[in-house]
């Protein structure tokens, strides 16, 4: 079945790529990060360090004995990563520039499902949670071919609408989950307060891995506009009147730093940002990505 947000020679372009966290233990000793062995039983797969939460009783001693830290035993079935796409609904995402292909929305979708495709394909559990202030959607996190199908369905269904709830979705979810997790947000972020930056420090503490996509028009990066605009608020009643050559220095600088600062939050959290604009082919901005992280 043909889905709206899932491009098969986007998925093509991809194919080879990977996904890989940066909290795994690569080398730290011969023979500890892994050793699968086959078998009808549950075997033993991998260490991972230890986070709060987690069971004592699983912790590795001899591995302790040798490197004065504490480490996990993670079996075969827990080895595969369980990752959640955590996509803004709220109505600024709907905002779509003239010379836009995609609305913030769909460009989020499409980099959505093709995560979740490369995640799939390397055998990792992917879940979809959908918010905004009217809006809040989950889907449990599967593996399986068929999971993708199921995701691109439910972006289908939905309209962006309502103020955005990120902070408060992104808190609740780090409170849920119950082991060390993958965690992708799309958004542009734009919500006031510091919620979604005082949820960025809760999964650092609990040393899950973030990666925040924040996704921005080109319109709203360089406000392009020439003659005297009608501004219109998408999440809340408000209009401006104002002639853009006269804030346009102004409001590039505001914009800048509000990116900068989610960058800077990201970075001292241990987190990955990338901001998308719109106007870049989404298969550009997917491989740039992928080439950031080696």
């Amino acid at each position: 079945m043909a889905w709206s947000y899932v491009d098969p020679q986007l998925l093509g372009k991809l194919s080879s790529l990977t996904l890989k966290g940066r909290h795994s233990v690569e080398g730290f000793l011969s023979g500890v990060h892994k050793s699968t062995f086959k078998g009808f039983n549950v075997e033993f797969a991998e260490h991972r360090e230890y986070s709060p939460g987690d069971e004592i009783r699983h912790v590795d001693w001899k591995v302790y004995g040798k490197s004065d830290r504490y480490y996990i035993k993670e079996y075969e079935e827990e080895t595969n990563r369980r990752c959640f796409l955590v996509l803004d609904g709220s109505a600024s995402m709907s905002y779509r520039g003239e010379k836009a292909t995609w609305s913030k929305f769909a460009y989020a979708c499409f980099v959505a499902t093709s995560m979740a495709h490369i995640l799939l394909h390397q055998g990792d559990s992917v879940g979809l949670t959908l918010c905004s202030k009217t809006l809040k959607r989950s889907l449990p996190v599967r593996a399986g071919r068929d999971q993708l199908g199921t995701i691109a369905g439910a972006l289908e269904e939905v309209e962006p609408r309502g103020e955005t709830t990120l902070g408060e979705t992104l808190s609740e979810l780090a409170g849920s989950l119950k082991s060390r997790s993958l965690v992708l947000v799309l958004s542009d972020l734009l919500e006031e307060g510091d919620g979604i930056i005082q949820a960025f420090k809760r999964f650092e503490f609990l040393k899950h891995e973030v990666m925040v996509f924040h996704v921005l028009d080109r319109d709203e990066l360089t406000l392009p506009f020439r003659d005297t605009v009608r501004f219109e608020g998408l999440e809340e009643d408000l209009r401006v009147i104002t002639d853009p050559e006269a804030i346009r220095r102004e409001y590039v600088e505001l914009i800048s730093t509000f990116c900068e600062h989610y960058r800077r939050a990201c970075a001292q959290a241990g987190m990955d940002y990338t901001l998308l604009d719109t106007s870049v082919p989404l298969d550009q901005s997917l491989i740039r990505f992928f080439s950031t992280r080696g």
